[in-house]
């Protein structure tokens, strides 16, 4: 899925919308989200990273162990901070092979379970 993104404004029309290929991207491998407030009027997503609830979720970020990703124009991103801004080739090969929990061990990351 990350490669069709990524193919996204240079192979496939429309404009780009990430840098990353697959397991290049904290997303991929599962250590970064994507959030967005909702509208209170339409109840959709409000991707404007100015939005005020937006603005105090940065503030917080690092309180949480969040680093957001203002600092290289990907708002609104958000990965833990404990992680290398990118995945290293190790940790890309790591996922490819074994999958995300196996990602988390390695980077000692803590699951929590919902309940």
């Amino acid at each position: 899925e990350q490669d069709a993104i990524f193919a996204e404004g240079r192979t496939d029309p429309g404009k780009k919308v990430t840098n990353a290929r697959a397991f290049q991207s904290n997303h991929v491998i599962g250590c970064a989200v994507d959030i967005a407030p909702d509208d209170a009027i339409t109840g959709k997503p409000d991707w404007n990273a100015d939005h005020p609830v937006w603005q105090s979720i940065i503030r917080m970020a690092a309180s949480y162990g969040l680093r957001d990703g203002k600092s290289w124009h990907d708002l609104p991103h958000l990965e833990l901070m404990e992680i290398p801004t990118e995945p290293t080739e190790e940790i890309q090969q790591l996922c490819k092979s074994e999958g995300v929990q196996a990602v988390w061990k390695a980077l000692n990351i803590q699951q929590w379970e919902m309940t």
